[in-house]
């Protein structure tokens, strides 16, 4: 269900959705039942790759403790700059309050200014996912071990299955977002050009939790092994790993 809403800050209008969303249950053990609660998600789209000349037109949260997506669209483009001063302001107050993951970091970090982001990207050969850094590979890959993983647990199955099909409703390719902004909304005022976006922005944030929660649950795997085999003498390692979740 999605909640919309026009939000006023500073005398400045921007576009708000707000859905709930289903995610996975925790399968780690007890003591990590809550391993992922402080945690959220954030993912932009933009009108291109320069920071310093292009700007930010959507900006989608997935908030874990509270199970939703928050999403920002950008109506009017003469207002990109306060546009992007409140993203910015909004995710410094969250790099403050929880852990705040982007696929590849370094992209919103440019955009948003900020610093302090956490990054799926870089984990993806951790944990034996070969081929491309394409989030779409990634997604697929971990979509596919999950499922093996979990096909027995049928509450997991539904969820996951859920999420599948959320994903598949977005039809619109990442290459293609500029132009959708551009030609279908800002020449033409369309709606479906913007909920076009919307459903990317939001398709990419689902996306991006599967790939978190699994490597959440892979690395707490590898920490329960370390515990059994070699504890006293990787017990550093344990503690950094560990800090990343928790």
């Amino acid at each position: 269900m999605n909640i919309l809403a026009y939000i006023i800050i500073n005398n400045m209008t921007f576009y708000k959705v707000i859905r709930k969303v289903r995610l996975l249950p925790y399968v780690y053990g007890v003591e990590h039942i809550d391993v992922l609660k402080n945690h959220c998600i954030i993912d932009i789209e933009t009108t291109g790759l320069c920071g310093n000349r292009d700007i930010i037109i959507c900006y989608g949260l997935l908030d874990i403790e509270k199970e939703r997506v928050v999403i920002y669209f950008l109506e009017e483009p003469r207002k990109h700059n306060e546009f992007r001063k409140f993203l910015r302001t909004l995710t410094l107050s969250l790099i403050r309050r929880k852990r705040v993951w982007a696929y590849n970091k370094i992209f919103e970090e440019i955009f948003l200014n900020v610093d302090g982001l956490m990054e799926l990207l870089c984990y993806r050969d951790l944990y034996q996912i070969k081929g491309r850094a394409k989030m779409d590979y990634v997604y697929s890959h971990v979509m596919f071990e999950l499922a093996k993983m979990f096909k027995d647990n049928k509450e997991f199955m539904d969820i996951l299955k859920w999420i599948f099909e959320e994903c598949k409703k977005d039809k619109t390719p990442n290459c293609s977002i500029p132009d959708v902004y551009i030609y279908e909304w800002v020449f033409n005022n369309n709606d479906v050009g913007k909920m076009k976006i919307i459903e990317h922005n939001y398709a990419d944030l689902l996306k991006e939790y599967i790939i978190l929660y699994y490597m959440a649950y892979k690395t707490f795997n590898i920490l329960e092994e370390i515990f059994k085999e070699e504890r006293y003498v990787l017990g550093e390692f344990v503690k950094r790993v560990e800090k990343i979740f928790m």
